[in-house]
C-alpha cells in the first residue's frame, strides 16, 4: 500500500475487528469465520478477523504511522426481523454447500447449526470496523 501511494497521499484502512463485540456482532464474526475457512480450504486468501492491536502491529511492522483511528459501527442495533435473519442463514447455507468436498465439512456444518440457533436468539449485527487513516510522507 505504501509503495503505490504517492508521497503526500492518504491510505484509509477499514477492517472488521474482533474486539468488544456484543452477541449479535459475535454472530457476524461466526459467519465471517465460517466463510473465511471455506475460502482458505478452496485456496483463497481470507483471514479471520483481526483485533485492533493486531491491525496496529501490522502497520507498525510496515512503518505505516496512523494519523487517525476510529471505530465505525455500520448498524446501531441488531437486526431481529426473522425474515431478514433467515437471509443471513440462507447465505451461510450457500457457503456451506461449497464445503462438501472437504474433510472439515462436518465441523463447518456444526458451526452453521450454532449460527442458526444464535442468530435467531441474539440477532445479527455487523461487527465494528476499525478505521485507520495514514498519510504517506515518504
Amino acid at each position: 500500500m505504501k509503495r503505490v501511494t504517492r508521497k503526500g497521499g492518504w491510505l484509509v484502512i477499514s477492517e472488521i475487528i474482533s474486539d468488544r463485540l456484543n452477541a449479535a456482532q459475535l454472530n457476524q464474526q461466526l459467519y465471517h469465520h465460517h466463510r473465511s475457512k471455506i475460502d482458505r480450504l478452496s485456496g483463497i486468501v481470507h483471514r479471520e478477523t483481526y483485533s485492533r492491536d493486531e491491525v496496529l502491529a501490522l502497520l507498525k511492522e510496515n512503518q505505516l504511522i496512523p494519523t487517525g483511528v476510529f471505530d465505525y459501527d455500520r448498524q446501531e442495533q441488531p437486526e431481529r426481523n426473522p425474515d431478514r435473519l433467515q437471509l443471513w442463514i440462507s447465505k451461510m447455507e450457500q457457503h456451506q454447500s461449497k464445503a462438501e468436498r472437504f474433510p472439515e465439512y462436518d465441523e463447518l456444518k456444526a458451526s452453521l447449526e450454532t449460527f442458526k440457533e444464535r442468530v435467531m436468539k441474539d440477532g445479527f449485527q455487523p461487527a465494528t470496523n476499525f478505521v485507520v487513516i495514514i498519510r504517506n510522507d515518504n
